[in-house]
């Protein structure tokens, strides 16, 4: 008699404390953890990879940058104008973007060429308009194909918009996994370690639970970060338009700005910041629109 109505006091906090499994809510919030895990699943593997390989940009550029190309100097260097028409003629297909002159005088010039949301970057001698070949080396170029894709998912501000509802998904899929993870007080420590003599579908029960704990945190700051990096407008945005001007809500108050710009930054792209920003600055420019006028004389690019 006493059990019966011990467990007829029994409220529904503690029933979660101590008997999770039995709690409605963590059945239904388990559901939507599997079907938002497998629908977004491999949007998580080429995010996954695509920022893991960009961590290693400052790396893969020492080794595999194209070696520096000195060009002859024959006769008085063209105007941007001329060797704008030179690079039109030899790629008729793509409409010439921008221009960045050499820093000195054997330096080629950098001719981005753009074609829809396909851009190439190709390096022209100043004096005589030859086409150099590629700025960039085979394994640079597959670098900024990965930035495009961590960035916008090669599909410009569409594959923004559907990066975002993709940040959105994983901050979900977080919050679920904490709720589905908690096994009740007596064996939460149980559940963060893995039994490696255990049979096969508990082994991986026990890597899912316990990868899953110690790696909630970034985890779902990549997800709120993904979110705010995506949707500029909810929310003070570090990316500069064409014209070079901050994109800022004007519903944030100054002190809110330095709080978004110093926490969601370094709290998405953690101890590899600095490679990130270099990577960035390439995804950045292919989503820049042109100016109008002439070219710019010296647009700096990204020195991979």
């Amino acid at each position: 008699m006493c059990a019966q109505l011990t467990a007829q006091k029994i409220t529904s906090w503690q029933r979660w404390v101590h008997r999770p499994q039995r709690v409605w809510i963590r059945r239904t919030l388990f559901q939507v953890h599997l079907w938002v895990g497998l629908g977004i699943g491999l949007y998580i593997v080429a995010i996954s990879i695509s920022g893991s390989a960009l961590v290693f940009l400052p790396q893969l550029r020492r080794h595999f940058s194209r070696s520096r190309i000195a060009v002859t100097l024959s006769g008085p260097r063209m105007s941007v104008e001329e060797l704008a028409q030179h690079a039109q003629r030899a790629y008729p297909a793509y409409e010439v973007d921008n221009i960045r002159e050499g820093q000195s005088p054997r330096e080629p010039d950098e001719v981005v060429l753009e074609r829809g949301h396909k851009r190439i970057d190709r390096l022209f001698d100043p004096y005589t308009g030859l086409d150099l070949g590629n700025r960039y080396s085979v394994l640079e170029q597959i670098v900024v194909w990965l930035t495009g894709l961590h960035d916008d998912l090669l599909g410009g501000s569409t594959g923004a918009l559907v990066n975002g509802i993709g940040s959105c998904f994983l901050t979900l899929l977080a919050l679920t996994g904490a709720i589905v993870w908690w096994p009740g007080i007596r064996n939460w420590r149980r559940s963060a370690k893995i039994r490696w003599k255990a049979r096969l579908p508990r082994l991986n029960w026990d890597l899912h639970s316990a990868i899953g704990f110690w790696c909630w945190l970034f985890v779902f700051v990549w997800g709120i970060s993904g979110i705010y990096f995506c949707f500029p407008a909810l929310s003070f945005n570090p990316r500069l338009s064409s014209s070079g001007e901050s994109q800022v809500s004007i519903f944030v108050s100054p002190r809110s700005l330095s709080i978004h710009v110093f926490t969601l930054w370094p709290a998405h792209f953690f101890l590899c910041l600095p490679h990130f920003i270099s990577a960035g600055s390439i995804g950045s420019r292919r989503r820049s629109g042109r100016s109008s006028g002439s070219f710019p004389q010296s647009r700096p690019l990204p020195a991979l």
